[in-house]
């Protein structure tokens, strides 16, 4: 009798179960701005040092209360990046500050560089506020976003939650926005012509131009932050120096003349190392006919003594 040994195969299936994908964006605006009245030192360069950990709690109190108040459960925090001797102003300290946005919102409902601006700048600007920190308005730019303007590309960058890692992804649609240049031409009557202002590699040449660019370009970006896109010091001449400049916009949004000629009227009294004369302005070689000049009474004391001396 023959015997049949049957062997049964039990095959083991192992179902993988996919892990979910904890990837989050989070979505981080840097901002720059000049505090006044707060003297920089090389101490704040050190996160740990307590002088920068002291600015930095008033920098982050104020920000957070200004956008807070304005995009409610949209708004994540604030943070410093990073503070630096501010190049136009002996007595104040630049700051790159982070603003975070919720990273469960939809990038769609981000706001737009413009708003994010403007909201900083019209509280610091609000005398009611009791704000921590002086903020010079003036200088308040952007430096990065997660969004740009429309028909243009967009840049999310998120973060993994298991890593540090940190993956940007863009995604930009195949028009380019046509750009304008505005030429603007305004006199400095309290210096006097040289010969290499005529050169553009003369130290006068480039210090001039950079003086000039440092305290026009933020003022622009200020006035017009969803056109304004560059300014460059195209060159001088005698007369006693006449400045030439131009700007240049998005060509959707190009402003007027007259707006133009105001940024350059308002920032006569406050400009050092170079004067504005107000009714010299030129936008296009248009005279800026009906902006009125601000100008401090020692400005024009010195205007009316330059003039008996010539």
């Amino acid at each position: 009798m023959t015997t049949t040994e049957t062997t049964t195969t039990t095959e083991i299936i192992t179902t993988e179960i996919p892990t979910t994908n904890t990837t989050v964006p989070i979505y981080t605006y840097i901002i720059s701005a000049i505090m006044r009245n707060e003297p920089y030192s090389v101490d704040l360069t050190n996160r740990n040092n307590r002088q920068f950990r002291d600015l930095e709690q008033r920098v982050v109190g104020l920000c957070n209360e200004i956008y807070r108040r304005k995009f409610g459960n949209k708004f994540g925090h604030c943070f410093v990046e990073a503070f630096r001797s501010a190049a136009t102003q002996v007595d104040g300290t630049e700051a790159d500050i982070g603003v975070v946005f919720n990273e469960t919102i939809p990038i769609t409902d981000l706001p737009m560089n413009a708003v994010v601006v403007q909201t900083f700048v019209l509280s610091v600007n609000d005398s009611s506020n009791n704000f921590p920190v002086g903020i010079n308005a003036n200088t308040v730019k952007l430096i990065s976003s997660p969004v740009t303007d429309p028909n243009t590309s967009i840049t999310a960058t998120t973060t993994t939650a298991a890593s540090t890692s940190t993956v940007t992804t863009t995604a930009a649609t195949s028009t380019t926005a046509p750009l304008t240049e505005i030429m603007v031409t305004f006199r400095s009557l309290l210096v006097t012509f040289t010969s290499d202002l005529n050169d553009p590699s003369s130290q006068r040449f480039i210090q001039r131009s950079a003086n000039i660019t440092s305290q026009i370009k933020p003022r622009c970006q200020n006035a017009f932050p969803s056109s304004f896109k560059d300014l460059k010091v195209v060159g001088f001449r005698k007369g006693s120096i006449i400045n030439t400049l131009n700007l240049t916009f998005d060509s959707r949004s190009v402003p007027n003349r007259t707006q133009i000629a105001s940024v350059f009227i308002n920032a006569a009294p406050y400009v050092t190392g170079f004067d504005i004369e107000g009714i010299s302005i030129t936008v296009n070689n248009i005279p800026s006919s009906g902006v009125t000049q601000k100008i401090s009474v020692i400005t024009a004391l010195c205007l009316v003594l330059l003039s008996w001396i010539l």
